[in-house]
């Protein structure tokens, strides 16, 4: 599965997001930020678009995001969250 994500997606952060658990954040086109804890599955759509499972914060949230609308995608560090809330 990693592997595929991999082809589809050649970015650094694919395997890490798939393999630790972790509080990663996509920055969205639209501005927002959408924090998850794993990427479970990437995948081609028949009209070629790749589609990105994840797994929120809370494990009972899940969603599927268009990669198209992804601008950007990092680690969130404890010192980071601790940081906004100040």
């Amino acid at each position: 599965m990693v592997k595929k994500a991999c082809e589809l997606l050649p970015a650094f952060f694919v395997p890490r997001m798939m393999w630790e658990d972790g509080r990663y954040v996509f920055v969205l086109s639209n501005g927002r930020r959408l924090r998850f804890s794993r990427i479970w599955d990437v995948s081609k759509a028949c009209d070629g678009s790749l589609w990105i499972d994840i797994e929120g914060e809370d494990e009972m949230n899940v969603a599927t995001i268009n990669a198209a609308h992804i601008v950007a995608a990092f680690v969130l560090h404890v010192d980071d969250d601790d940081e906004q809330q100040r």
